[in-house]
């Protein structure tokens, strides 16, 4: 990762190599250098030319100049920033995919949490009844021998 800082508002930022090697393709583009050496032949024939023809037309050559790569340089400044700029919104962009999926996903684990958790309770709860009735059993059972018993040995008394 390479980071960048942009000249505008001074935020660094980082872009991976393929993104990196795009912008300073095109900032450094093969293209501009030839441009630039064919305008310094242009500029050197014109100067030639121009020499006979006094010092006011050279100022003027190296002006003109002067302002064709100026204004290049500019093109060139305009386009790296629009590729700046359109990397900063592809990286909010997926910024803000990635926050949802987030919330997304907490909010799903969320879910289940409280799905489990009024399974358990409700299992406890099934749990609970079921022990209940158990000991219900139990004492019927427990009332229902002692009862038996009890006969036996009135009748047995009786007898």
């Amino acid at each position: 990762m390479n980071e960048i800082k942009c000249p505008n508002c001074g935020t660094v930022f980082q872009v991976d190599e393929s993104g990196f090697s795009e912008i300073v393709k095109q900032v450094r583009d093969q293209e501009f250098e030839k441009e630039i050496r064919e305008r310094e032949r242009l500029f050197e024939e014109k100067y030639q030319m121009r020499i006979a023809s006094g010092e006011t037309e050279k100022k003027l050559a190296v002006t003109e100049a002067t302002a064709e790569l100026e204004k290049t340089l500019a093109e060139k400044a305009a386009e790296y920033e629009q590729a700046l700029a359109k990397k900063e919104a592809e990286l909010a962009e997926q910024k803000m995919k990635m926050s949802a999926q987030i919330s997304e996903l907490k909010m799903q684990s969320e879910a289940q949490i409280s799905e489990l958790k009024m399974q358990s309770e409700a299992k406890l709860s099934e749990l609970q009844m079921q022990l209940e009735s158990e000991d219900t059993k139990q004492k019927l059972l427990e009332t229902s021998l002692r009862d038996k018993y009890e006969e036996r040995l009135r009748m047995k008394d009786e007898q």
